[in-house]
């Protein structure tokens, strides 16, 4: 627990518990390789409630069979309907042990679990940016940034109408 920190501010909130000497980043040389199991959750309480068995089940190494390749978990929180939680691992390329894991989290939680490998969620966050990017670079320039409106302007021309 003396791992544990929360950063985010409101609405997005994430809590990470990674084992002493591991950063939680995909370029950690211990998370390199590796990727993330993702369960999602419907309510706030009822993720923190998984999230708490999973860190102590990992604390204890009770969660899995291979200690050594777990990392880390994660619980994302962005406002009420979108949870998270990400249990991170070494080696994404042990399909036999991603595949036992991933029936034994779905037991465990009652909950459909998938795993993302780092270096592939990596490389389709850069699509994904670098699409967008060139949206924003293709926009016409009166489209790129509104003028701003004046809060004053838009009372008056209000209840001018209201008074017609």
């Amino acid at each position: 627990w003396n791992n544990a920190y929360l950063e985010g501010t409101s609405p997005y909130t994430k809590v990470v518990v990674f084992k002493k000497g591991i950063k939680p980043v995909w370029e950690d040389p211990d998370n390199k390789k590796g990727g993330r199991y993702v369960i999602r959750g419907s309510t706030m309480e009822e993720t923190l409630a998984m999230y708490l068995v999973i860190v102590c089940r990992m604390m204890t190494g009770r969660l899995h069979g291979d200690y050594n390749d777990l990392v880390g978990a994660v619980l994302q929180a962005k406002g009420t309907d979108q949870l998270w939680i990400q249990v991170w691992n070494k080696d994404s390329t042990e399909n036999d042990q991603i595949s036992r894991f991933k029936i034994s989290l779905n037991k465990l939680l009652n909950r459909t679990v998938a795993y993302q490998v780092h270096d592939q969620s990596l490389k389709m966050q850069k699509t994904r940016l670098s699409k967008e990017e060139l949206t924003t670079a293709e926009k016409k320039p009166e489209e790129a940034e509104a003028p701003a409106v004046d809060q004053q302007e838009v009372d008056d021309y209000v209840k001018n109408f209201l008074q017609l």
